[in-house]
Parts: C-alpha cells; structure tokens; sequence
C-alpha cells in the first residue's frame, strides 16, 4: 500500500480547521439573537393536561372520571355538555379542590371524581382543565372525553292483580325519583295517550292508567321532562264480553243463591285467586248437596276468570242445567270436583236446550267424567263442544265428552293446544253421526287405559270430518309396559291415514288390531322426550326430535 504524506497532511489541517469555524458562526448567531430581540410565545408557558383523563363504571344516572394529578395544579374544573365533543351548551360544570379529592385506589397520582344525577341514554361530553391558584402559572389546555350513561329503568314490575282489561297501575321506584309523565303507546297502532303526574301520584309513586283496550300490547315510558327515565311493555287482560248482565264478583259471593235468583245471558267475572264452592240444602233430601243448579231462566253463562298469577276456582260436583240454556261457556278458571270415581262438570240425562259448551284456558281435573249425556230418552243435540289451551287431567272412566246414549248427539268435537294426563276413557263416545271430530296440537301422558279407546264411535260411524294432527302421545295409562297391555285408537278402525305430524313414544302401545294409522314412532320413552313427565313436566328436552316445533301442546315448545 502507498501512503501519500502530503494528502494527509492537508486533511489534518482541514480538521482542526473546521471546529473553530463553527465556534465562530455559533457566536455570531447568538450575538444577533440578543441585537434583534427575538420575541418568546407565552401562549405554551402554561400547566400540563392531565396525562389520564377517562370514564368509567357508566350507570343510567352516573359515571366515574379519572384525572391524573398535575404537578403546580390546586384546581380542576370539568364542564359538560349532551352533545359530541362540540360543548355548544355547558349544562354542568365542577370546580374541584385538589385537597378535597380522592385517589383510585392504590395509586398516589390518579384522582377518581364520581358524577351524579345524569341522564339515562344521553351522550355527554367532559373537558377538564388545570388551574393553579397562585397565578404562577396559566391554566392547562382542556382535555377532552366523552361517554354515553345506561338506559335508565325506575319502573317496577307490573302486577296481575293490578292490571284489567282496560286499565293498568303503573309503579316506580321512589327514591330520587324526578318525574313529570308518562306516555302510553299501543303497539298494535302506535296511538299515544299522555298522563301527566300529578303531585299526588309523585307522592305515591303510581298512577292508575285508565282506557285502554282489552288484549292489547303497550309500552309506557316515563320522563322527567325531556328526559326518559324508564320503559316498560305490558298486556292488558282479554275483555269480559258486554253482552247481556255482567256481574263482577269479589270472591264472597254465594254461587247457588246469586244463579237461582238471574235470569237471561249472564256473565260471571270471577277475581284471580278467588275460590267458590257449591254448597246449598237440598230440601227433598234435607242434605247439603255440591251440585250448583241453573236457574231455568237462565239463557247463556259464562264463568269468566280475571287473569292472574292463579286462576279462579269452581268447585262443585257437576253442574245442573236450566232448561232455557243454550250456552255454557269456562273462560280462564280452574274446575274441580271432589273424586274422579263419581263428580262431573255436566251430567245431564233429561232433554236439554244446550247447543255450545266451550272450555278455554281452563284447568279441569277431578271429575268422573267432563261432559256426559247420558239415558236413552234424553234427545239434546250439541252442536260444538269447545276445548282449547286447557290442561285436563285426573279423569274417570266417562271420559272428556261421552254422548253415547241412544238419542243424544254431539255434532263437532274441536279440541287443541291442550294437555291430558291421567286419564283413561275416550275423547269422545259417540252413538250418532258426528259431522266434525279435530283434534291437534295436544300432548297426552298416561292416557288411555288397557283396551280402551282414544276415538269411540261404537263402530256404528266415522265423522265425515276426522283431523288428528300435530300431537305427542307418550306413555299410555297402563301398569307394565311390555306390551301386553295397549290401548286401541278408534271403534271403528281405520286403516287408512287419518293421523298427521304426530308421535308416539316407545311406552305408548298401540294395539294392532285398532292402528292409529299414520303415527310416526319417536325412538325412545316419554322421560326421554319430556323434561319431567312424573312431575308434569312435558317440555321437550330432546333437541333431535322431528316433532320439536310443530308437535303437541305449544306451551311446552
């Protein structure tokens, strides 16, 4: 390698060179500065911002803030406004001593500051500022956060007790609670209705809600003014038919006496809850007899039960029909007799007016039989008897509807959405050519003893009209389940398909001889489809079964 001296020499004399060059323009820069007198912006001589400033724990009517400390800073002011970040109008504002707050826990440096009294569903928007008393020091620049609050909800549950079918009370919470009305909207035409509050029912934190419509959705929110500060959604009870005398009663009343004295279309509404027994002294026997006898002047009944969180009672041994009824009709109650071995709802063997009999929203269980015509001489002619949404159960061997003596005649059976447990006769004994016989969605457990029928037309006819559709037979009412003990679908049989949607488990046995054509076989028990059938528990708890929402009773889907 050759080195050439003379190059070397001239870069170090370039390098010592160099530093002195700079020293000297540094001074010159300098020197001017302090000639011409630069001018210094104040405007950032000022307090920092907080470093943390955020939200927290967010309710309906509060939310928590977090302030980092400010070294010089004895005062925080944070101002509010409701809209995003644009604090076009201030609607709060805190001046906050340092001395006086707290810090989050376990930390030295972090103020917690808790807000109160917001607005539910209402975005605000939070800038913060630090100040230092003394005037040393200008105050921070703002710092700015914003949040939404929870909706807010000081109504309380609405009450079946306290609720009609054209009325409503409507309850909050009292605490704090800053109200001025309330709106009332239906759902089914979004019509509005205002209540404003009076002082009144702000001292008693309710008010009565009048006019409304029967079987019909609302939503009612209350507000402080503009502000809302709950909602709630409720149903109004189904409205009492207005047709002839309605008699509303308290639950006092005695049965046998009132419907001796009425005459002409009556309707009973009888409380939630309530309980009437039958109970009067039969003269010609000088007995106290159970029966609840109609006067004959007595042309349509209803039974009518509030609804409630427990339904009206009826308890009696049957019911004596009048001879001028033409209708019998059990809205919404629960009807029971004393032993399954003798008791009925109707047991009528004389000729009578009655041509509908409907059961809706009904429990009846207890009784012999439900509707039983019975003696060859007695000539009525029912022209529908009615069963929906009802649950039957703990019925003797008369069966649901027997019309089986020679002359009595029960024109269309419609039985659906309902239950049947613990019973063992037919749905229906016929003698006489019926037009309509449709049953569906219904689920029956221990139904149909050892060699009885479920359909009984005492092979002497079929309906022109047989519908079973969309129902769950499981477990038979039998006492070993081998087999060798089956229940027979209908006198006559019917070979061709007249079963539709519907299922047996594998504890429902079936004589051959008397198929229910066209039922489909569920592959396991009653306890493997229901969740607790012994317990009457017949929700489906088998996620693969065919049936699962199209099949039995839907309260049990």
């Amino acid at each position: 390698m050759v080195i050439n001296f003379k190059n070397e020499l001239n870069m170090m004399k370039r390098v010592k060179i160099l530093p002195a060059l700079l020293m000297v323009i540094a001074l010159s820069i300098f020197s001017s500065c302090e000639e011409f007198g630069f001018p210094v912006d104040e405007s950032y001589k000022r307090l920092f911002s907080p470093v943390t400033f955020a939200s927290e724990n967010i309710t309906a009517t509060s939310a928590d803030l977090k302030l980092s400390k400010v070294p010089g800073a004895d005062t925080y002011v944070i101002e509010f406004s409701e809209d995003s970040l644009q604090y076009s109008t201030i609607v709060r504002t805190l001046t906050l001593k340092a001395d006086t707050l707290s810090y989050v826990s376990g930390s030295t440096s972090v103020y917690l500051v808790r807000v109160g009294e917001l607005k539910g569903a209402t975005r605000y928007s939070a800038r913060l500022k630090a100040i230092s008393s003394t005037n040393e020091t200008p105050e921070s620049k703002w710092d700015l956060l914003t949040f939404v609050t929870r909706s807010e909800q000081i109504f309380k549950n609405v009450l079946s007790s306290e609720k009609t079918d054209y009325s409503v009370v409507l309850r909050w919470d009292a605490a704090g609670a800053g109200v001025t009305h309330i709106v009332v909207t239906n759902t089914i035409d979004n019509t509005t209705k205002r209540e404003d509050l009076t002082a009144a029912d702000k001292a008693a934190s309710m008010k009565l809600v009048e006019g409304l419509t029967g079987a019909t959705t609302y939503t009612a929110e209350i507000y402080n003014n503009d502000n809302k500060r709950g909602t709630i959604t409720f149903r109004t009870n189904e409205s009492v038919p207005s047709e002839g005398k309605v008699i509303r009663l308290t639950g006092t009343e005695n049965l046998n006496e009132l419907l001796a004295a009425e005459s002409g279309d009556i309707t009973l509404v009888m409380p939630a809850g309530s309980l009437f027994e039958a109970s009067w002294l039969d003269p010609s026997s000088g007995n106290t007899s159970n029966t609840l006898p109609l006067s004959d002047n007595i042309t349509k009944l209803t039974f009518w039960g509030v609804e409630g969180d427990v339904k009206a009672k009826l308890h009696a041994t049957s019911i004596k029909l009048g001879a001028g009824i033409t209708e019998l009709r059990f809205k919404n109650i629960e009807y029971y007799g004393k032993a399954s071995t003798a008791d009925y709802v109707l047991n009528e063997n004389t000729t009578r007016a009655i041509t509908h009999i409907s059961f809706e929203d009904c429990e009846v269980h207890t009784v012999r039989g439900v509707v039983r015509m019975q003696n060859d001489a007695n000539m009525t002619t029912l022209e529908k008897v009615l069963i929906k949404n009802t649950i039957i159960h703990d019925i003797g061997n008369y069966g649901i509807t027997h019309t089986g003596a020679a002359n009595t005649k029960l024109t269309d059976l419609e039985i659906s959405e309902s239950t049947f447990y613990n019973i063992t006769d037919p749905m229906c004994n016929m003698k006489n050519i019926a037009a309509s016989v449709v049953i569906d969605q219904c689920t029956f457990y221990n139904a149909f003893g050892n060699g009885r029928y479920f359909l009984q037309f005492n092979a002497s006819f079929l309906p022109e009209k047989l519908q079973v559709s969309n129902c769950i037979f499981g477990q038979m009412n039998a006492t070993v389940f081998d087999g060798t003990q089956t229940m027979r679908a209908s006198n006559p049989k019917i070979t061709t398909a007249f079963v539709e949607n519907s299922y047996q488990t594998t504890d429902f046995f079936v004589h051959t001889g008397y198929p229910m054509t066209g039922i489909i076989e569920y592959a396991g028990t009653a306890a493997d489809l229901f969740v607790d059938p012994a317990s009457r528990n017949f929700r489906i708890k088998d996620p693969n079964f065919g049936g699962l929402t199209t099949a039995g009773d839907p309260r049990w889907r």
